[in-house]
């Protein structure tokens, strides 16, 4: 697209950006004394128009009015842009469905029941609507469930992560499908963009694709490697088939070598890892890469779908950041342990 036809979006996200928390703010919110401190220093914030509706508002209603926020900016977004960027940013939103039928599919796996998976936070978007979204909750089994999702894109690889389910005993494959078959269309989107913003939309999506890529590979270390290696998302971007395999094979080490492109980012992680088996720490570590990335698309002129992208990923942190401080103070946890919790904006190196 040209210039023109991002001026308008590109200023609109401008004056969308300006609300978005800062590293101060996300820090207030963490020192704050206590839970009802924390909740009243949010409702100062751009989120306190619908929090002032609620009385008292408990954990599940704070996660409800930050989800539909980011909702609503990714609305804001497609109704300003036209053309093939429009076309992208609805495909993208599609991850939104797929974090809802995740979210359900993992719970009803877990055996837990329908107020705990409510719980997540599911918010109706797109084709699962707050009716199918009621109708999945009701499923009794993980079966049913698959079975409710007849006439819905996710129907087929669901039935095919089934399969797998019942034969490993584990639902990585199932979820990993679902993630496959977003991030597949998310990719052959791509093509249909010009060429600056197709370069764009790769390195961001693709830096994605990685990390989902790279976090499966460990985590499906005991599991069969050709099976597995079927389960990732391609094309490749920066990391390989041939790393992938190794890390199931169990070999890491891969990973602390000078050629890996983000060796940086999963050194701390792996340290972890090697002495506990705990992978959170290399998550938060590709999560700070994909961050700093979407930052970067700030810099320079702003008229491109980097843009776009860059803000909803933007904002999709800046929840995350403060459902995860929002739970830390409901649970009294320590100041410090909360911040261990959180990617703050200037932190992302």
């Amino acid at each position: 697209m040209s210039v023109k036809a991002y001026a308008f979006v590109s200023a609109r996200i401008g004056a969308m950006r300006s609300y978005l928390l800062e590293s101060a703010g996300i820090k207030s919110l963490i020192d704050a004394p206590a839970w009802e401190d924390a909740v009243a220093l949010l409702k100062d914030s751009e989120y306190g128009r619908e929090l002032g509706k609620l009385r008292s508002p408990d954990i599940l209603d704070i996660e409800e009015v930050l989800t539909k926020s980011l909702l609503r900016d990714y609305e804001k977004i497609i109704s300003s842009s036209g053309g093939e960027s429009r076309k992208f940013i609805e495909t993208i939103g599609r991850r939104f469905e797929v974090g809802a039928v995740k979210a359900v599919t993992l719970g009803k796996v877990l055996g837990m029941s329908r107020e705990e998976i409510k719980e997540q936070v599911i918010i109706p978007f797109g084709k699962i609507t707050e009716l199918r979204l009621s109708k999945m909750l009701e499923t009794e089994s993980v079966e049913e469930l698959v079975e409710s999702m007849r006439n819905t894109p996710y129907y087929t690889p669901m039935r095919k992560g089934l399969t797998s389910l019942k034969e490993e005993g584990t639902p990585f494959s199932l979820l990993a499908l679902l993630d496959q078959h977003v991030y597949s269309e998310i990719l052959g989107a791509i093509k249909s963009l010009s060429e600056r913003d197709r370069k764009d939309a790769k390195r961001l999506i693709g830096t994605e694709v990685d990390a989902k890529n790279l976090l499966l590979a460990l985590r499906c270390q005991n599991l069969d490697e050709d099976k597995v290696v079927k389960l990732f998302i391609k094309p490749w971007y920066r990391i390989k088939e041939n790393v992938l395999r190794t890390c199931l094979a169990g070999n890491i080490e891969v990973l602390t070598s000078k050629e890996f492109p983000y060796l940086k980012y999963v050194e701390p992680g792996l340290t972890v890892y090697r002495k506990t088996g705990s992978l959170t720490e290399l998550e938060m570590g590709m999560k700070k890469l994909v961050l700093n990335l979407n930052k970067s698309m700030f810099h320079g002129d702003r008229f491109h779908i980097g843009v776009l992208i860059g803000y909803l990923n933007l904002k999709e942190n800046e929840i995350r950041n403060i459902i995860a401080v929002m739970r830390g103070k409901k649970d009294n946890l320590d100041p410090e342990d909360i911040k261990k919790l959180v990617i703050l904006p200037g932190e992302a190196a």
